[in-house]
Parts: C-alpha cells; sequence; structure tokens
C-alpha cells in the first residue's frame, strides 16, 4: 500500500534549482577566470579563453552531487541496523538488515528488479530494504513519502559545504522476513508487486483519494459497488483486500511488465492423489508460484481478457505492448457430486466427493493446467490439482475414503462449503497466462465429515 502524490511538483523544483545552478556557474566561471583560479580548478589546460562547453567538458572536481541521502534521511530511516548497502546507478539504495542478503544478494536483487519494465518512474525509488524479521500480514509493502533531496556544489571558490535542498516524494519497498525468504526467486513476485504500486502510483493515482474514479478503473471495468472505499479501517482492509484498486493494479502490473522470474510454477495434488500417496510438499511455495495465484481476486477476468489494458500500461513508457502470442480458447468448467454413506459396527460417515472436469484445448505450448478454488467470502484462494498436457483435465475436492485392511483412510479439503468460483490457470512455456471462464458453485453444508 502507499499514498498517491503529484510528481510534477518536485520535477518543476528541480528545473528551477537546475536554472539557479547554471546561472551561478556563469557567475562563478567569470569570476574565476577574472581571479586567474581558472586554471587550477579545471586542471593543466593551455590555452585561449574557454567557453562554457570546454569548462564542463574539462577534468574537474564535480560542480554539484545529487545527494538524495542527506542528514535527515539517515536519522529518519536509521541505518545502524544496515548490515549491507549498495547504491544504483538508478539513484535508489539497497539496504539488508539480514546475514543472508549481503552486497552480492543484493546486487542480484537489483537485477531482479531492473527486469521489470520501467521509465522514468524509477528516479522517485529511493530504498529497497530487506528486514530479518517478518511481518505477519505480508511478505513486502510499499510507501511512498516526503524526503529531502540536495545538490551539493563542489567549486574551488565556493565554500565546500554548499548545498541547495529541496523536498521531493520518493517511494520504497521493505521485504520481510529476509532470513527465510533468502533468494531472489522466493521474492520475485512481491518485488514485482510492489514496484507495481511505484509504478502506478506515479502514473496512474496522481491524487490517493481519487483511485477509485480513475481512468484505470474504466478500463479495468472493476464494478464500482464493489470497490473498497478510501478512507478504510484495518478490519475493512482485511475483509476487502482483493477489492483494493491499488492492489489490483499492482497485480496487473506484474502481468503484463513483471519479470520472467515472477513465472514459476510448482505442482499441487488433491485430495484423491494425497490418499493414494501423494505429499503436498509445494505448499510452502505458494508465495512464489503464479500458476497458483494470478491474482488475488477472480471475480473479475484476468489481464489477457480486458480490452485495451496493455495498451493503457505500456503508452506510460511510450511503447507498445507485446503481442498475443496465442489465440484465447475457451476452457469450461463441469461439476459432478456423489454422496458415499459409509456404515460399519464402529460409527458412520457421509462423504460427499465433487468432481470437477474441464477440457483442454492447448496441446502444444501449455506447460500445465491447475484448478483453483477461490472463496467469494474471504477472497482467499487455494490450489486444488495441477494437471499437465495430455493428462486428463479433471479434479477432486470435498472428501474421500478407502478400506484398506478394516481400516478406513480418508481426505478433507474443506473446500465444499459456501460459495466458490472454481477457475482453471494454464500457464505456457513462455511464462504466459490464461485463465478458464469461471464456475461459481455453492456447496452444501458439510453435515455428517
Amino acid at each position: 500500500m502507499g499514498k498517491a502524490y503529484n510528481y510534477w511538483i518536485p520535477k518543476m523544483q528541480i528545473c528551477f534549482f537546475s536554472s539557479w545552478i547554471i546561472c551561478c556557474i556563469g557567475v562563478i566561471f567569470y569570476a574565476s577566470y577574472n581571479l586567474s583560479d581558472l586554471k587550477k580548478t579545471i586542471g593543466n589546460y593551455e590555452g585561449p579563453a574557454l567557453d562554457i562547453i570546454q569548462f564542463l567538458e574539462s577534468k574537474h572536481e564535480p560542480i554539484f552531487k545529487n545527494d538524495l541521502f542527506g542528514e535527515e534521511y539517515k536519522s529518519n530511516n536509521d541505518f545502524q541496523n544496515a548490515l549491507y548497502e549498495i547504491r544504483s546507478l538508478e539513484g535508489f539504495v539497497l539496504v539488508s538488515e539480514s546475514e543472508s542478503w549481503q552486497e552480492e544478494n543484493l546486487k542480484q536483487l537489483h537485477d531482479e528488479l531492473i527486469k521489470n519494465r520501467h521509465g522514468q518512474e524509477i528516479e522517485s525509488l529511493y530504498e529497497i530494504r530487506v528486514m530479518s524479521q517478518s511481518n505477519n500480514d505480508v511478505i513486502a509493502d510499499y510507501n511512498n513519502s516526503e524526503y529531502l533531496w540536495s545538490l551539493h556544489i563542489r567549486f574551488s571558490s565556493l565554500p565546500p559545504d554548499l548545498c541547495v535542498s529541496f523536498r521531493r516524494n520518493a517511494g520504497k519497498i521493505v521485504i520481510y522476513n529476509g532470513d527465510k525468504y533468502n533468494t531472489i526467486e522466493d521474492v520475485s513476485i512481491a518485488l514485482s508487486h510492489e514496484y507495481g504500486h511505484h509504478f502506478t502510483y506515479f502514473y496512474m493515482f496522481e491524487n490517493g483519494n481519487a483511485i477509485n474514479e480513475s481512468e484505470y478503473v474504466k478500463i479495468r471495468k472493476i464494478p464500482t459497488d464493489k470497490i473498497l472505499q478510501y478512507p478504510y479501517t484495518k478490519e475493512e482492509y482485511a475483509v476487502k483486500h482483493q477489492w483494493d484498486v491499488a492492489e489490483i493494479a499492482a497485480e496487473d502490473y506484474v502481468a503484463l511488465m513483471g519479470s520472467s522470474t515472477t513465472r514459476q510454477s510448482f505442482e499441487f495434488y488433491d485430495i484423491q492423489q494425497i490418499l493414494e500417496g501423494k505429499n503436498n510438499e509445494n505448499e510452502d511455495k505458494l508465495h512464489r508460484a503464479m500458476n497458483a495465484h494470478p491474482q488475488e481476486n477472480l471475480e473479475i477476468p484476468y489481464v489477457s481478457n480486458v480490452d485495451g489494458l496493455d495498451v493503457y500500461f505500456y503508452a506510460f513508457l511510450g511503447e507498445a505492448p507485446p503481442k498475443q502470442p496465442r489465440k484465447i480458447e475457451i476452457i469450461e468448467l463441469n461439476i459432478t457430486k456423489k454422496t458415499n454413506d459409509f456404515i460399519s459396527d464402529a460409527y458412520r460417515k457421509t462423504f460427499n466427493t465433487y468432481n470437477i472436469t474441464w477440457n483442454m484445448p492447448y496441446v502444444q505450448d501449455a506447460l500445465i493446467y491447475t484448478l483453483l478454488c477461490y472463496d467469494n467470502t474471504t477472497g482467499k484462494t487455494k490450489p486444488v490439482k495441477t494437471v499437465k498436457t495430455g493428462e486428463k483435465g479433471n479434479a477432486v475436492l470435498g472428501s474421500v475414503y478407502q478400506e484398506l485392511a478394516g481400516n478406513v483412510l480418508c481426505e478433507f479439503d474443506f473446500l465444499d462449503n459456501g460459495t466458490k468460483t472454481l477457475i482453471v490457470s494454464v500457464m505456457f512455456s513462455d511464462g504466459t497466462i490464461h485463465l478458464s471462464k469461471p464456475l461459481v458453485y455453492t456447496f452444501n453444508s458439510r453435515k455428517g465429515l
């Protein structure tokens, strides 16, 4: 999350101060020349009087220096906790408070960020910080704050500490639990998502209070009656997080402009497969599984199904979006229910088993199909089963059992309750994703289980 600001005001400030500095340089040049100090300033130059172009091309100490990290910045951000720090050519700093993210790791983190599509907005990013401790709510977050910027003038005829300072808004990304999430693959989606906030606040949301009435909302066709309204409480945000326009826009950024590293996929098993001995060992990789979490809100269309959305995003960079590599095919789901009563001398159980099937029209470069179960009340998504090309499109949810040597083995996924949206995500070998038509289904209460 973060608040949007008007970035044109600081740009005007920069233009004003830059003009002022150029005038100062002219005066300084004239004064230095008349004082016979120019030769000492620019080195061993021999020859006639220099014009301003020749002067700037000569070897000398830098005339002015753009220093984002002034004393006020340092005191406000507690650099004492920093174990490692590097500064990027783009102007932002990467700071680590975790031993798992040393300088070489921070360089890789920088390179990963640059793989996400970006433009001039990156100049307004001032810090990426990796924390060692966890945040129970999120893996990463973003905020936009006002900080002190300084132009330090370096010239022999002026005081050594002369500078011009002004304030501007800049973005900060924080990654939590760096001791656990200690690889680029662990944080790539979170990093891209938070930079998506930076990108969309810079270009789309000039005024934080106008986000819900923005052009983006119109193009995205988000139902206005469901949008999370500003201002909101922490409790409201927890319940309707998936309807926060800023969050939807950040996820669209990942889908349209995210790096190739964000396109990770993992295999998941349904309860029938688990009953037969499979182990869902990839449950702890949900934070990096794009096939299991293509977007948080599955009640709205995926980006590839929204006309003009990709054009809108790429227009901010002055570019045309990549062409769709393939025709979007229709995938439809069907669901059937089977009830089994198991009766023995000891107990009686009722098992409700739901079988979901779908067609698989992509056969050439489709990597995997994954059935997703989205809870319309909580906004949470759980992957049900992953199917590879060439296998049958089917999955089981609810409850299943098996008799074995006089014993009853059973599995429950606790998904067969309330209203759910079932969707199949298709991930292709090039990392692109398509989603099926949604199947909204209201399950009966799980009595007897």
